[in-house]
């Protein structure tokens, strides 16, 4: 019996774990509030100090202590890596675009004065579109790719409130011992 009730203990502290270790909001850390009942709608600001139940924050017109229970969600943020790949993404497509309207506003008809004038010419508006797509593209992944490595970005993540936590230890002459921690 007393092997049941701590593994069953044992089964409740692991599942609340991870809620009794949620993110904390530190001093001097980015948020990002929305409150309803205070007018924000994804008001950034940073932390000037944080305590159980409450937050001082610098907005960017003043400082405001706000309780958390105003708080419809608070965000931290948390560095996130280069952008590279969106930086290269970007650049393609807007290169393609760019590329095809310049070879559909530039195409004229090749006329041949020797044996091979219009060898490497494009056969079509659409041919030459294609061409120039595809070379304004290629650079356009280039610088993309450049200017992405030099950006960074940050990722937003949800703070939860602190919630009711157990803890369960082993006390001497085999006994256990559980803890029940719960913020008011």
């Amino acid at each position: 019996m007393r092997h049941a009730i701590t593994t069953t203990l044992l089964i409740l502290t692991l599942g609340l774990y991870d809620d009794a270790h949620t993110q904390v909001v530190t001093t001097g850390q980015r948020v990002r509030l929305t409150s309803r009942r205070l007018g924000f709608q994804r008001q950034l600001g940073s932390v000037v100090s944080a305590s159980a139940d409450s937050l001082t924050v610098v907005l960017a017109t003043d400082t405001a202590a706000i309780a958390l229970t105003d708080l419809d969600r608070l965000e931290s943020s948390q560095p996130g890596g280069r952008r590279t790949g969106r930086g290269a993404l970007l650049g393609l497509g807007w290169g393609a675009f760019t590329g095809a309207a310049v070879g559909l506003l530039t195409y004229q008809e090749c006329v041949p004065q020797s044996f091979f004038d219009c060898l490497l010419a494009p056969k079509s508006a659409g041919e030459s579109a294609l061409r120039w797509s595809v070379t304004l593209g290629i650079l356009g992944t280039a610088i993309g790719a450049i200017a992405g490595t030099f950006t960074r970005g940050e990722k937003w993540i949800d703070v939860q409130a602190p919630r009711a936590s157990v803890g369960v230890r082993s006390l001497p002459e085999r006994r256990v011992g559980v803890g029940l921690s719960v913020p008011f």
